[in-house]
């Protein structure tokens, strides 16, 4: 089935299509693709003929089933012939299906295909295709053998066999595997390990710290002997900050705070800032809805680097006496900071406000736009500490 662009304004229509192509000892194809389309014009209801010629690459994606899913691309020309008119564009193809293999030789297959012209309207026309292929000569094996025992990974449901051992025509070792760890009962010295667990060469799991988790689960190698470890294999954190107690040089840095491997502050070795600017109604020092999520950002910036402080920076519009307008501006400056210590848990001795009432405009006070920008609180903070870290 063919689906045309609507600028062509050509029936959808069924068409009919003949293939052929060579595939090599690898994951790729080339194919010629030759499709035909009668269909009518919308307008005028007059027969239409449309043909597609294409040639391209088949990408075989890595399956270990009979389903080969598959992709495409190719350039060709299309041809359509309206009463006796004739014209032809240039297409690229792109496209994806899916082959179900009956028989090594013998295939049906369905491919989605979209033909893009390269020039004029860029039209794009679209094909469904469900049809048979047959695969002559020999049939190459392109699936890979990963444990290179000479058995096909899409025949091999022993996938993982040590190198040298005996097998089957399935992949598996000849003399079993009760265990199914991959290494033959014969070798197997744990010959009870417990399913999906990684073995070494023996089938013993691997364990080198010797705390009785296996390495490929142990997210803290090296702990000391005698430890008390946990199903990760790391020791007791009683400050969470993901570095053991037993290797934590800074045992009172929680989360969200950066750490080092030594689980101390993280300092810095660049400027890294972060500002704050909220507007306030007339003569109120009421927060407003939004001034919480600006807020919740200097709070989070200020978790994560535990070591900066902020001074709030109240402002007023020239509306009021000067008076007013100072104690005004402290006010406001004071929710924002009432908000960063009770809202979002920032400490009290963190966080200073002060006041400028009108004296620092940002705009001029001659209109009702410009008075509410200079209705504000302010903030930049920013931290520079550069020490050498720790050894």
């Amino acid at each position: 089935m063919t689906e045309f662009d609507s600028s062509t304004q050509l029936d959808e229509d069924s068409h009919w299509s003949l293939g052929f192509g060579y595939r090599f000892d690898n994951p790729w194809a080339l194919e010629l693709n030759y499709a035909s389309v009668d269909t009518n014009s919308k307008p005028t209801g007059l027969g239409v003929d449309v043909d597609y010629l294409t040639l391209g690459g088949l990408y075989h994606l890595p399956s270990q089933s009979s389903w080969k899913p598959f992709l495409s691309l190719g350039l060709g020309e299309r041809g359509i012939d309206a009463s006796g008119a004739s014209s032809e564009d240039s297409v690229v193809e792109l496209g994806a299906g899916l082959k179900y293999l009956l028989s090594a030789k013998s295939v049906v297959r369905t491919d989605l295909r979209a033909y893009r012209e390269t020039g004029g309207d860029n039209d794009v026309d679209y094909g469904l295709t469900f049809g048979y292929q047959y695969n002559f000569g020999k049939v190459a094996i392109v699936d890979g053998d990963g444990d290179n025992d000479g058995v096909p990974d899409s025949k091999d449901k022993c996938p993982n066999t040590p190198a040298g051992a005996g097998v089957d025509s399935k992949g598996c070792t000849v003399d079993g595997d009760k265990d199914n760890d991959g290494v033959a009962d014969s070798r197997d010295q744990c010959p009870n390990t417990p399913a999906g667990v990684l073995v070494d060469k023996n089938g013993c799991p691997d364990d080198d710290d010797r705390d009785g988790v296996r390495n490929q689960q142990d997210k803290c190698p090296g702990t000391p002997a005698g430890l008390k470890v946990d199903q990760y294999g790391c020791g007791p954190d009683a400050d969470m900050d993901g570095v053991p107690d037993h290797r934590d040089a800074c045992p009172e840095t929680s989360p969200p705070a950066l750490v080092d491997k030594l689980g101390c502050f993280v300092m810095l070795d660049e400027i890294v800032r972060i500002t704050l600017d909220v507007e306030f109604d007339f003569d109120s020092a009421a927060s407003r809805p939004e001034h919480a999520i600006e807020v919740k950002k200097v709070a989070d910036f200020m978790m994560k680097y535990p070591l900066t402080k902020v001074t709030l920076e109240g402002h007023t519009d020239s509306k009021g006496s000067d008076a007013y307008n100072k104690v005004l501006s402290e006010r406001r400056a004071a929710t924002i900071g009432k908000m960063l210590v009770e809202r979002f848990n920032i400490s009290s001795d963190r966080v200073n406000t002060v006041g400028y009432g009108e004296d620092r405009p940002i705009a001029p006070n001659d209109t009702a736009q410009n008075r509410q920008r200079n209705r504000r609180v302010v903030a930049e903070i920013e931290a520079v500490e550069q020490v050498k870290q720790r050894l």
